[in-house]
């Protein structure tokens, strides 16, 4: 019953999130143009597969984080996102030095979306702290859970609104840029609250 319970809750986390996620893209259809929204779209599309690309390590890490007690994983979780990072960097700068070519091969239309499609690589610089939220959902911290997926949507849809209308598909991608920036520094404060400073107690 209870992870009945913990599934319908996270379920019911995750909409909101996934609302966020296409929110940047209805709204720069309103605000601007499809051409602007194309742009978009294709400077998103190689990212967003990188994206999922690295989520699945944290996947693969969340049924190790679940047999561990909470000790264990708040003395090893910076030396797990040290990991990570290492190869997300990697990946990046890769991406970032190939995406002209990439572009001029099998996007050439869509030329201005290299630097839009650039920068949000370089946002997934703090993609990392994701894995603080799987220690989350691992040890079932769904308060933890809720404030994540719910500070971090409405503080991008917020930014979208504000930002789109004045920099347009910039908007968007500063929008993004700061959204996970947020996320990298509300993790581990969420963290420490949950496991260490219980640990220290």
């Amino acid at each position: 019953k209870d992870d009945i319970k913990f599934g319908v809750n996270l379920s019911f986390i995750n909409l909101i999130q996934q609302f966020a996620n296409y929110g940047d893209k209805l709204i720069i259809g309103f605000f601007l143009d499809f051409h602007s929204l194309g742009i978009y779209t294709f400077a998103f599309l190689i990212p967003e597969q990188i994206k999922l690309f690295l989520k699945n390590i944290f996947t693969l890490a969340l049924p190790k984080y679940s047999k561990k007690i909470e000790t264990e994983i708040s003395g090893r979780i910076w030396k797990h996102w040290f990991y990570i990072l290492i190869p997300t960097l990697l990946v990046i700068a890769a991406y970032i030095a190939a995406a002209p070519k990439i572009f001029e091969l099998f996007f050439p239309k869509y030329l201005e979306s290299i630097v839009f499609s650039q920068a949000i690589a370089m946002s997934l610089i703090f993609l990392p702290s994701k894995i603080f939220i799987t220690a989350f959902e691992a040890h079932r911290k769904t308060s933890s859970l809720l404030i994540i997926n719910m500070v971090l949507p409405i503080q991008k849809i917020i930014l979208l609104l504000a930002l789109i209308p004045i920099l347009h598909t910039w908007g968007a991608v500063i929008a993004l840029v700061i959204t996970r920036i947020t996320e990298m520094i509300i993790c581990p404060l969420l963290f420490n609250q949950n496991f260490e400073e219980k640990n220290k107690a």
